[in-house]
């Protein structure tokens, strides 16, 4: 958690740095800018960001939500304000060379237009992070499943403070709006700030999830950053969400589901050989995706990478993992990573949607895979 914290205080200095660039930007569009107050503003906004993720505790709960919400805005317009600032870093530094002024006009258009294309854009990614997509992934299988069973699979929720309990009780309504069998939980249920989650009593509205059979789940980097996930497993098992950690679960229908440990806390977690059964294996970092098919495993479900949430974050990525997002077979086994229901950071996505994967999965002789999507 201390190292978590340093990232935070690192992410406040290189913003406050970033806050000047914009200020350099939007002044030579806006005049009323120059004023010391403007100035002043600008380099705060980033320890609205900073501020509630460090002394969470410290902070009426109202105050550390507004700041959460500032502070996610102000992260995602610094971003992409960053960007827009390099073209106009280059025409300034021309100008210094050289002199010449003949420029000006354009460079107080460019600073409007990128304003407004902000703008623009936040509005888009803000609406985009609050409709989410419900993707059908449906499986046939020669091995004897008394079904059709079916699943939901979310993963990377992030309650914490930014996403709080009326957040929780959208992701009931979704789940409960499919009729589901099994819902399946991939990691990251709370962003690490468990203090504010327990406080807001977030996580007691999944006792209104109604899954016919049961809710399994893991855990995943960010339920780790808090430090106390021996007390989030004891409150979600209380809410009957079965928490699996290197261990197995056998369904009434003969399927297997596999909770592995996370990667970056269990790096030395193996996957476990399947045992005959149509078999399930869910990790929150996609990792283990090419051991589990030689493992004779049948499905892989992972999350943790978002999809990239934001362009041109899915670049890094795709280099990152070998599957970063979406369906790939690999041998007989089929792996799915999803976006994610929630979000990280700031409420913002212009990667791909957010979604729920529902799984059904059905018994035929030599069965065949296929998927579709719907949102």
């Amino acid at each position: 958690m201390k190292e978590w914290n340093w990232f935070y205080i690192f992410q406040g200095v290189l913003g406050i740095l970033c806050a000047l660039l914009q200020w350099l930007l939007f002044r030579s569009g806006f005049d009323f800018l120059r004023n010391p107050v403007w100035i002043l503003m600008f380099l705060l906004e980033p320890l609205a960001y900073t501020l509630p993720n460090l002394a969470e505790k410290y902070m009426p709960l109202t105050l550390v939500h507004l700041c959460a919400w500032v502070g996610g805005y102000g992260f995602i317009f610094t971003y992409y304000a960053t960007m827009a600032a390099v073209p106009f870093l280059l025409v300034e530094g021309v100008r210094w060379i050289t002199g010449w002024n003949g420029l000006e006009g354009w460079i107080s258009l460019y600073s409007r237009l990128a304003l407004a294309a902000l703008f623009i854009l936040i509005i888009f990614g803000s609406w985009r992070a609050f409709h989410p997509q419900v993707v059908h992934l449906d499986l046939t299988t020669h091995k004897p499943v008394r079904g059709p069973v079916t699943f939901a699979f979310v993963s990377d929720i992030h309650f914490g403070i930014l996403l709080g309990p009326w957040f929780a009780r959208r992701l009931v309504r979704d789940l409960n709006r499919l009729h589901l069998d099994y819902i399946l939980m991939g990691g990251d249920i709370i962003d690490g700030n468990l203090h504010v989650v327990e406080k807001n009593h977030t996580l007691e509205e999944l006792r209104n999830l109604e899954p016919k059979k049961g809710t399994l789940a893991v855990l995943g980097n960010h339920d780790h950053y808090s430090g106390h996930t021996d007390r989030e497993k004891e409150i979600l098992e209380g809410l009957s969400i079965r928490v699996l950690l290197n261990e197995g679960f056998l369904t009434g229908e003969g399927i297997m589901v596999n909770g592995m440990g996370d990667f970056l806390y269990h790096p030395l977690s193996e996957v476990p050989p399947s045992d005959g059964h149509f078999s399930i294996v869910m990790e929150h970092e996609p990792v283990s995706m090419k051991e589990a098919a030689k493992a004779g495993h049948d499905l892989f479900l992972a999350g943790h990478t978002h999809g990239g949430q934001f362009w041109p974050n899915r670049y890094f990525t795709k280099r990152a993992f070998d599957l970063d997002y979406g369906v790939k077979r690999y041998g007989n086994m089929i792996a799915y990573v999803t976006s994610g229901y929630g979000m990280w950071g700031t409420p913002f996505r212009l990667g791909p949607k957010p979604e729920i994967v529902m799984i059904t999965v059905s018994y035929l002789p030599n069965g065949q895979f296929h998927s579709s999507k719907s949102g």
